[in-house]
């Protein structure tokens, strides 16, 4: 299982939850990887990251439990973001 989060307390303790069911599994384990949606640059970081790591046996299944909505205005341009 891999688990994208911002580092926080939070995220560390959800990480050793899941870790404590997956690594029960056979041949489970956890990846924590960081990645912030609010940043486009961690999104970048992250996508190279998880390329890198499973370019040979892929992604089988992607849930996505977050995003960004209720941007304020401008910030988009901040981080290079052009919704048209």
């Amino acid at each position: 299982m891999v688990m994208l989060n911002r580092r926080s307390e939070r995220a560390t303790a959800a990480e050793a939850r899941v870790a404590a069911v997956v690594e029960g599994v056979e041949g489970g384990r956890v990846v924590a990887l960081e990645c912030d949606l609010a940043d486009f640059a961690s999104v970048r970081r992250a996508a190279v990251e998880l390329r890198a790591r499973f370019q040979h046996t892929g992604v089988d299944v992607l849930c996505n439990n977050a995003g960004v909505m209720a941007l304020k205005v401008g910030w988009y341009r901040l981080n290079q973001w052009n919704p048209w």
